[in-house]
């Protein structure tokens, strides 16, 4: 089976990673059927056997995390070509967790990204708005200082994740 091929732009720990990633996908993903049922816990169940299998933790950028381009997207042809639902899991906590990786605090990162990359804290990303769609360009929501916090001003209306995070 040949998911993505060996090439000239994967290093070693690409390469090794495809394999275990491959190797998970096999185990945990192959021949399961998805639950329509039970959508929460069968994604709080994928995204705490990709934690336990070490590979959450490439969808968060170091040091809380080992994210680098090919190995995020090794990790994501290789779930998805198991299941559009871990594909989903696993990409949601990277997408969820960016704006803090990005912008986020010390505290923000430090208390947050760790959970996500272990799968204890399940990410979302709330971004669409109904004039904007999502387009960021046109967002309207805001956030201002009050005192020691902020207070967020606007109305989003799809949250990624939002039903389970």
């Amino acid at each position: 089976m040949t998911l993505i091929a060996r090439t000239p732009f994967l290093e070693r720990q690409h390469e090794a990673l495809l394999d275990r990633v491959r190797a998970f996908g096999e185990k945990r993903l192959r021949g399961t059927a998805s639950d329509e049922s039970d959508p929460e816990g069968q994604t709080r169940s994928l995204v705490a056997d990709l934690a336990d299998a070490g590979l959450l933790k490439h969808a968060i950028p170091p040091p809380h995390g080992a994210m680098d381009l090919r190995s995020l997207v090794v990790c994501r042809e290789a779930l998805a070509y198991y299941s559009s639902l871990a594909d989903t899991a696993f990409v949601m906590q990277g997408l969820g967790s960016f704006p803090i990786s990005h912008a986020g605090t010390g505290v923000q990162r430090q208390t947050w990204l760790p959970q996500v990359a272990r799968g204890d804290m399940l990410a979302a990303f709330a971004v669409t708005e109904p004039e904007a769609g999502s387009d960021l360009g046109g967002v309207r929501t805001r956030a201002e200082r009050d005192g020691a916090l902020w207070r967020m001003s606007g109305l989003k209306t799809f949250i990624s994740n939002a039903g389970i995070a």
